[in-house]
């Protein structure tokens, strides 16, 4: 995108955004609420048409292509979308495919087979009748994001697609992630509030503060302790993962420890 401006009014919500994602890798979007990422995401889908700029997809600018086109380039999963009532699981997940048909091409076995496979990868094989409502909400997430995977666009954009998600079904989205992008060259752009998730799984990362990107590289280079104080305005250590290397973020409590950690409180914990 270059030069991308969003206004609602006299108000500009995201302030001139030049970025480029390359093929094949998960960009994770961070920065506090309110400060332009689902707007930014949501002027990259077609649903909001920039003041200023252009999105470029795959070459052409979006705004010149049909709505179908563009469905069957990108797939969007916005922050807590809604469904009509009556709705199963199946039902959702096979509107994914509706880019895919037209006058001449029905439903197919493709199309049944993608369904499939996005049902499994987000483990909902076994609930395709039941109903959109019926589920918790982890399970209405993966749902939706099911759908989106069986869409087999080249490019996902995903608003916080880990909301309601307890923590072993984040990872398990997101390695689901991880494994689209390794094994079909899956573009992805996420929003994400989990900062060690951003430092874990992607390989860019851009921080918007007040509509602006103020930072974007790898996730050594902007998970840093210097840019995290200046877009959430909180002071942090940020220490090597033991376990894969990648940033891990840890808040510093205003006050210090609770307690102290020491051999005494240990034994009388």
């Amino acid at each position: 995108m270059h030069g991308l401006r969003v206004a609602f009014g006299a108000r500009t919500v995201v302030h001139d955004v030049d970025l480029t994602f390359a093929a094949g890798t998960l960009t994770a979007i961070v920065g506090p609420n309110a400060c332009g990422k689902s707007t930014l995401l949501r002027a990259m889908a077609r649903i909001l048409r920039p003041t200023r700029g252009a999105v470029i997809l795959q070459g052409a600018d979006v705004a010149s292509l049909s709505t179908k086109e563009v469905a069957r380039r990108l797939g969007l999963l916005p922050q807590a979308p809604t469904a009509p009532g009556g709705v199963t699981v199946a039902d959702l997940v096979r509107r994914g495919r509706f880019p895919h048909q037209g006058r001449f091409r029905q439903w197919s076995e493709q199309d049944e087979h993608a369904v499939q496979t996005a049902l499994e990868h987000t483990g909902l094989g076994g609930l395709e009748r039941r109903l959109l409502d019926e589920l918790s909400g982890g399970q209405r997430q993966r749902a939706w994001l099911a759908m989106a995977l069986a869409q087999e666009a080249d490019i996902l954009l995903l608003d916080e697609p880990t909301t309601f998600l307890d923590l072993p079904h984040q990872h398990e989205v997101l390695d689901v992630l991880e494994d689209l992008r390794r094994a079909r060259g899956t573009t992805i752009v996420a929003v994400l509030h989990d900062l060690n998730q951003a430092g874990a799984y992607a390989q860019q990362v851009v921080a918007m503060r007040d509509g602006s990107v103020v930072a974007q590289g790898t996730p050594h280079e902007i998970l840093t302790e210097a840019v995290i104080a200046d877009v959430y305005g909180m002071a942090v250590r940020v220490v090597p993962n033991p376990v894969d290397g990648t940033p891990l973020i840890v808040p510093i409590r205003k006050g210090g420890p609770r307690w102290p950690v020491n051999k005494t409180s240990r034994q009388n914990l």
